[in-house]
């Protein structure tokens, strides 16, 4: 029987500026990761190397915004960005590879590696056959050497019960394929079923506990402060990474950030769904936008739908380069899994009725 860690991460944050959608939590990308290994009563803390040298095939679950995407999301810049720790990462939304396979029916040992030449390098521009080529070639000797990382999010996506076992059945293809390399998938607790269990390891993404949620604001307001600077955008502009805020900028945001984490403390309930990074990134935006949260967790689980609401209508009149901001099934999900038991729980149903 495949082995169950709790995986725990800390959103401890270096958001870039020229990056940032201030409702997008999935462009804060974490700087370190913390596992905690669970195997009987035992627990042991890895860095995202340990985690990656520990198990070379893992399914990461965890509950609708717990920052799965985060993660992979954190490994894939890594690893593109040089850090010769990791190894070259292939990231694949499990979501679109299940509507392409669907359509063109390719064999399971084939089927991710042709989605991702057909569709993927088509996003860059990369059409030309003879490029492709070069570039499928160039990857099977990273394959052959163990290279590589591969990033399957979002399994649970996939509605048709098919369709998550033909696309389990073109992992693990592929895994036997090119045995050797890394392997992480990504799924909803709720969804998983188990397809991958046996030859997959799995660990779960724990909620956030006070002190990463308190840095993880910390971060977001600075974000927030950074963006709204004129002289930082300039300095980040001319100096890259290398620039950083002012004193007055970075106490600004410190001190938004001790507001909203003592009102946060003042009620339990408040607390637990800030818990969520998901959720915690909307309760930062309520904050932002009133200034005071509500008394009570029923009134800021309504204002958590109308922030997300207005964040949505806004989107949909943003051009379409500008990029996703908060992502609706996932917020959708997320007020389901911590929406109270009385009335309250009602607000989700007519909000999802809005065009």
């Amino acid at each position: 029987m495949a082995e169950r860690d709790r995986l725990d991460f800390s959103l401890d944050q270096d958001p870039q500026p020229d990056e940032l959608d201030l409702n997008n939590r999935e462009r804060f990308g974490p700087r370190r990761l913390t596992v905690r290994h669970r195997r009987e009563a035992s627990e042991t803390a890895l860095t995202v190397d340990g985690l990656l040298q520990r198990s070379h095939r893992r399914v990461i679950l965890g509950d609708p915004g717990a920052g799965k995407t985060t993660l992979f999301r954190y490994l894939a810049v890594r690893s593109a960005q040089g850090d010769e720790n990791l190894p070259i990462p292939i990231y694949i939304t499990l979501r679109y590879f299940g509507e392409w396979q669907q359509r063109n029916r390719r064999k399971p040992k084939d089927a991710l590696l042709d989605y991702w030449v057909e569709e993927g390098l088509a996003e860059f521009g990369i059409t030309d056959p003879l490029e492709r080529r070069e570039i499928l070639s160039a990857l099977e000797v990273d394959l052959s050497q163990g290279w590589v990382l591969f990033l399957f999010d979002g399994l649970d996506e996939q509605r048709n019960p098919e369709t998550k076992n033909e696309t389990a059945e073109a992992i693990r293809a592929l895994d036997l394929r090119y045995h050797g390399n890394s392997w992480l998938v990504t799924s909803r607790i709720i969804g998983y079923g188990g397809v991958l269990s046996g030859s997959f390891d799995e660990a779960i993404v724990q909620p956030f506990e006070a002190e990463e949620r308190n840095a993880y604001l910390n971060n977001w307001f600075l974000a927030v402060e950074q963006r709204e600077d004129p002289a930082w955008l300039l300095a980040r502009k001319q100096q890259g990474a290398a620039a950083q805020p002012d004193e007055f900028t970075r106490q600004n945001a410190l001190r938004k950030a001790e507001i909203l984490i003592n009102q946060i403390d003042e009620v339990p309930g408040i607390s637990e769904l800030a818990a969520n990074p998901l959720l915690c990134t909307i309760i930062a935006l309520i904050f932002l936008q009133g200034g005071t949260l509500p008394d009570s967790r029923a009134e800021l689980y309504k204002l958590c739908v109308d922030t997300f609401i207005f964040n949505w209508e806004m989107n949909k009149r943003r051009r379409p380069q500008d990029g996703p901001q908060l992502n609706k099934e996932e917020t959708q999900a997320a007020l389901e899994v911590k929406s109270p038991p009385a009335k309250p729980g009602a607000y989700w149903v007519s909000a999802s009725k809005a065009p």
